[in-house]
């Protein structure tokens, strides 16, 4: 897995490329929540004469220019270095038990 990260922009990239054969562009979040519940389109290129190849690629390479290899869930950011306001409202919601609803939501 891949973090992508532009100083401090982050960005979750919505599509997969599967092999020389196929690549899935969508709109929906990889997650178990949006599996369950969005329904949103997505576009499956099958391409078996790897027509489109080159340009997956070279849109791969300048993706991964941007990215830093996560080896283990520790390496993502703790808690402590999100804005001091979103801090809070995570706490707040953990307090009163509500951010299991809130991730349910999201």
């Amino acid at each position: 897995m891949h973090i992508w990260r532009d100083g401090d922009n982050s960005f979750h990239l919505k599509g997969l490329l599967v092999d020389e054969h196929y690549a899935l562009l969508t709109g929906n979040n990889f997650n178990p929540r949006a599996w369950r519940l969005d329904l949103e389109n997505g576009l499956l290129i099958h391409d078996p004469h790897k027509l489109l190849l080159d340009r997956h690629l070279a849109e791969l390479d300048q993706i991964l220019a941007y990215t830093q290899r996560l080896h283990h869930h520790k390496a993502l950011d703790a808690m402590d270095t999100y804005p001091i306001p979103v801090q809070r409202l995570i706490k707040r919601l953990a307090r009163v038990r509500a951010d299991r609803l809130v991730n349910q939501v999201l």
